[in-house]
Formats: C-alpha cells, structure tokens, sequence
C-alpha cells in the first residue's frame, strides 16, 4: 500500500525514560538468553516459566519497533462509527506478538505432526491478518484464508471426536465441525478486537486456563 506524507505519523523522539526502558527489556532478553539460564530452569522445574517470560521478553523488544514501523508506514486503524479509540492507532501489533511466541515455540519444542499443522494453520491466518491491515481485504477472501488455515490443520490430523464412531460419514463430519470450530473461535476473537486491548486480555485469560489443563495432563 503506498503512503502520502500525510498518512504517516511521525514518532516522537524518545526521552530519557523511554529510553531507559528500551534498555530495561534489552538487558531482559539478554539475561534470559544466556547460555545455562534455559539448562538451569530445566533443572530447577522452572521450564514453563521461563519459556513464558522469554516469550514476554521478546515481545516486550519486537512491538515497539513493529509499533514504530507502523506509524512510519501510515498502517494505522482510524477512527470510525463503530469503534471506541479516537486517535489513529497503529496496527500490525499481534503480528509482533505472535512472532514472539513462535520464535520461543519453535527454539525449545520438537513438534508432533498435529503441532506442526496448527502452526502452519496459525502462521496462515496471521499472514492473512497481516494483509487485511495493510490492504483491507474483502471478507470472503479473508474467511477463504481461514477456512484453508483450517483445512491445513485438518490435513495435518488435528481433527475434533464429536461424532462416533459408526455413524455414516464420522470422518468427514468430524473433520467439518473441526474446520467450523476454528473458523469461529478464531473470528469471535477477531470481533472482540474492537477496543484495544480486549483481544490480548481474552487471549491471556484463554491461554493461563488452556496452561493449567495441559499441566494436569
């Protein structure tokens, strides 16, 4: 998408707390990577908490700059009828976000067939949300996007037990619920991203709920 001058915000210099705090979360990840901390949690039992906070911290370090990109480039959501923020606010940020959490994934986790489909499944639907932001794509190439994302996960074996076995057709209706479930959980979420904010706290309250079943089993 090209962008007129006007489009664009300019950042404004950053002052000597701002850049205190750049450093904060530089020095953050600089602990956290160095060699023996991951050895040492490992040992201690302490593993799921520090892949979390090395997911954070490189979170912490990659939004801004998306964020700082984003207002360079004009990829901001302007205010309009339906929606609560009133100055433009820079988008591209779940996209920082998810690149943390895939970054941390992919350094510390040998996937299984089924992990690897939901990770491409997940990497297609942000690809397809990158896009929408940058160049605001109709709605049924966005679903088309989804429901391959979803497709992609199914063809790797991630498939809902909904429907018994021994019922005409169980296979493939299953393998349909599975593609409807992912498709609306993943556009409920994308309706509640409407003040900011409220998607990354549902996704935080999702995944500490979701961490706690995975450890009892």
């Amino acid at each position: 998408m090209s962008v007129t001058p006007r489009e664009a915000v300019s950042a404004p210099k950053p002052s000597a707390l701002a850049l205190g705090g750049h450093a904060a979360r530089l020095g953050l990840l600089g602990g956290l990577l160095v060699p023996g901390v991951r050895e040492w949690a490992y040992a201690a039992g302490l593993l799921w908490l520090y892949l979390g906070s090395l997911a954070c911290a490189l979170s912490l370090v990659v939004v801004p700059a998306v964020r700082a990109y984003a207002l360079a480039r004009g990829i901001l959501d302007h205010p309009a009828a339906r929606k609560v923020h009133e100055p433009a606010t820079p988008l591209l940020g779940g996209a920082a976000v998810y690149a943390a959490f895939a970054v941390t994934v992919l350094h510390n986790f040998n996937f299984s067939l089924q992990l690897k489909g939901v990770a491409l499944g997940a990497t297609l639907i942000v690809g397809v949300g990158l896009m929408d932001d940058v160049s605001d794509l109709p709605a049924w190439l966005k679903l088309f996007g989804q429901v391959a994302a979803a497709g992609l996960a199914v063809a790797y074996g991630v498939i809902l037990n909904v429907i018994p076995y021994g019922v005409p057709g169980f296979v493939w209706l299953n393998a349909l619920l599975t593609v409807l479930w992912l498709v609306t959980v993943t556009n409920a979420v994308q309706f509640l991203d409407g003040m900011d904010g409220l998607a990354s706290g549902l996704g935080v309250a999702a995944a500490l709920f979701f961490s706690i079943a995975a450890l009892q089993t």
